[in-house]
């Protein structure tokens, strides 16, 4: 049986905390938008069938401007929500629109994450058709501390991991785990993972060590300048 392999680019939000005019996914960084540095690094990825690209309402115009610009095909644009979840939702939406939606991965991906190498979208995708769902994590290694007014208390690192993008499903399961989350009133989840692991499902974690920095702050945006700069002077 033969599995199209999607991609959901999530980046309906505005990301105020950056400090920037625009939102953050199109701030230039060394010459291109930021969303666009996230589309080139997954199109390196050979076997994605199609990307769903969710953006916000105002910025629809833009964002074809810049597909164009760029000459970038097998595209699907989608208006994003009030909330990640319900952007999700949306490209969820369309997803189901399709005659073989039950042979489907897709990936869903923060577009404020451009360094995602290739090994990992390829393993997530792997765990995802294996298992059904995978999520791309960290180790944490910081001593973690759990606060309540004045009371502190360690948290065993060994048993933490820190959530990244891509987080990668058969579509099936993210599809029915979100039918479920809007049948329980749930409207605001901060990742797609915990709605499939609220559904019941099980999922792998990909655990890895490669830089997989999602853009927050201004000074994100310095750090990724250099480092794309760099790679491209090294090529």
């Amino acid at each position: 049986m033969n599995f199209e392999h999607w991609i959901v680019f999530l980046s309906g939000g505005i990301g105020r905390r950056t400090g920037k005019n625009l939102p953050k996914q199109f701030v230039e960084i060394a010459g291109k938008p930021l969303f666009i540095h996230s589309l080139l690094c997954f199109l390196e990825y050979k076997p994605i069938k199609k990307i769903v690209l969710v953006m916000p309402e105002n910025y629809m115009e833009l964002t074809e401007k810049y597909i164009g610009d760029y000459k970038l095909s097998n595209i699907v644009l989608i208006k994003g929500g009030k909330t990640r979840q319900q952007s999700s939702f949306n490209a969820l939406k369309r997803i189901n629109k399709e005659k073989n939606k039950e042979n489907i991965i897709v990936a869903i991906h923060d577009t404020a994450r451009p360094f995602t190498k290739s090994e990992i979208i390829e393993k997530s995708f792997k765990i995802a058709l294996e298992k059904g769902a995978c999520l791309v994590a960290k180790g944490v290694t910081d001593s973690i501390y759990k606060q309540s007014d004045r009371v502190f208390q360690q948290l065993n690192r060994s048993k933490l991991i820190s959530a990244e993008t891509p987080q990668t499903f058969r579509f099936p399961i993210i599809w029915d785990a979100h039918q479920k989350a809007r049948e329980q009133k749930i409207e605001n989840a901060s990742d797609d993972i915990i709605l499939v692991l609220k559904a019941g499902y099980d999922i792998d974690v990909l655990l890895h060590s490669t830089n997989n920095l999602k853009i927050t702050k201004a000074e994100d945006f310095e750090y990724t300048e250099f480092i794309i700069g760099k790679r491209e002077k090294d090529e």
